[in-house]
């Protein structure tokens, strides 16, 4: 009896050891080569773009993902979007929580440009033709899904935007963008502290920190704007009015409170400071 429960035990203790090879082998060899070589050969269909991976990484028992070297370009070469770093920590808790739960997501070195071409239109105006059909419209009484991160950042994010339908076509550039959420929930009436931070390539600072709360839809907290050049922006405020602006610069500082409630929308400011 003793010899038939050893014999049992090994052949368990065998099994168990297979089992843990192959979750090792699959998690951390099999399964990332399948996602990318379905990402590379999925998505330039759905963006109408070139698509480039450098690598992706699962970690089975640490229940993450990494995505690195990830880059759109357009059909001429130019990039559209990029990003050096996309990590995701997903906690097996959510199983308990009936929801998706997150220690961490962050993404670094993401960067975006947008073009609007000399007709108007927008240089992503063919993502939109994979958009839902016009009839398709999600219920309004559907509820968003639980989602809860311990921290959700972004690092040194860059943003461009280039206007092609104007006489004198200009540039803006917005960078390093640095953006951190902290216990970031859609648990309706739940709070999650913000922090945004924008800079631009002549010296302009925003700044965004407070609070938000995704059901319903709340924010407060407090913007500042230091060092904006008006000049830079003087194209468009020329065109909306008939003057000429040589200089000059804002600096800016607000509480805010913003709320969406039923159809209304509520925006108050307090304590500015210009």
């Amino acid at each position: 009896m003793a010899q038939r429960r050893h014999g049992r035990a090994k052949r368990w203790g065998i099994g168990l050891g297979i089992a843990i090879v192959l979750y090792t082998v699959i998690g951390f060899f099999v399964l990332p080569a399948i996602i990318k070589s379905q990402m590379l050969k999925r998505l330039p269909a759905l963006t109408h773009r070139h698509v480039a991976i450098q690598e992706v990484k699962l970690n089975p028992y640490a229940l993450s993902f990494t995505l690195r070297g990830f880059s759109v370009t357009e059909t001429n070469g130019d990039e559209f979007v990029s990003l050096g770093e996309l990590y995701v920590n997903f906690e097996s808790i959510s199983l308990l929580k009936r929801g998706f739960v997150f220690k961490e997501i962050s993404v670094k070195k993401p960067s975006a440009n947008i073009v609007r071409l000399l007709d108007g239109t927008f240089n992503f105006a063919n993502l939109l033709t994979n958009a839902a059909p016009a009839g398709a419209s999600p219920k309004a009484s559907q509820q968003l899904p639980l989602v809860m991160i311990d921290e959700l950042k972004v690092e040194d994010g860059q943003f461009a935007f280039t206007d092609l339908n104007r006489k004198t076509p200009c540039q803006n550039h917005f960078g390093p963008i640095n953006v951190r959420f902290t216990n970031f929930t859609t648990r309706p009436k739940a709070g999650s502290p913000y922090s945004i931070l924008v800079s631009t390539d002549d010296g302009n600072t925003f700044a965004w920190s407070g609070d938000i709360s995704i059901a319903p839809l709340h924010s407060a907290g407090t913007f500042k704007l230091a060092g904006l050049q008006i000049k830079r922006y003087a194209a468009y405020i020329e065109d909306a009015v008939p003057i000429q602006i040589l200089g000059g610069r804002v600096d800016l500082q607000t509480d805010y409170h913003f709320e969406i409630g039923g159809e209304a929308i509520n925006l108050s400011v307090s304590n500015t400071v210009l």
